[in-house]
């Protein structure tokens, strides 16, 4: 999958590809690429994938500006755990060019996973009056697309849970799965 990003805004326009999202570590190391005008200048960051969660999340070059409209990032995991997967954030903010009239900073937040060795997946559902519970019980998340075939976008991380509108079917990365009747 690809960001691709499009803005019209008082006849400015902005294009960037970012790909590929979520990013996965295979092995030690994952690669971000970004494609976009030549000199743009991003700062990379990373951040832990749920709040309250440890940054376990390397990041190299700290900062990319595109050469020849391209530029690769390493991602890796500190913690080298194989029994449940890893999660993490890398955001890249645009450093704002130094011009005068308007100008606009950038930020996006791409997903990082690092699969575990042996992949369990185990989705509980609790339904409630106006909405239903959805539990992860596996050692992998779970990335929610479409609630009544409506798109939606949810990860669910190994051992948490979200509160999301009670719907019938739900879709997830493995297949369609029967939720409230």
């Amino acid at each position: 999958m690809r960001l691709i990003g499009l803005l019209g805004l008082a006849g400015l326009s902005f294009g960037l590809t970012i790909y590929p999202i979520p990013v996965e570590v295979k092995g030690r190391v994952g690669y971000l690429y970004i494609e976009g005008q030549e000199g743009r200048t991003f700062k990379i960051t990373s951040e832990p994938f749920e709040e309250g969660e440890q940054d376990n999340l390397i990041v190299y070059p700290p900062q990319v500006r595109l050469r020849n409209g391209k530029s690769v990032i390493k991602v890796a995991f500190k913690n080298t755990d194989t029994s449940k997967e890893q999660a993490g954030r890398v955001i890249l903010t645009e450093l704002k060019p130094q011009s005068e009239g308007l100008s606009i900073a950038y930020s996006f937040s791409v997903p990082v996973f690092q699969p575990p060795r042996k992949e369990v997946f185990e989705l509980e559902l609790e339904c409630r009056k106006d909405h239903m519970i959805v539990k992860n019980k596996g050692n992998i998340h779970i990335k929610i697309t479409s609630l009544d075939d409506k798109p939606v976008l949810h990860y669910v991380l190994p051992n948490k849970q979200i509160e999301v509108q009670r719907a019938k079917v739900i879709e997830t990365q493995r297949g369609k799965v029967n939720a409230c009747f």
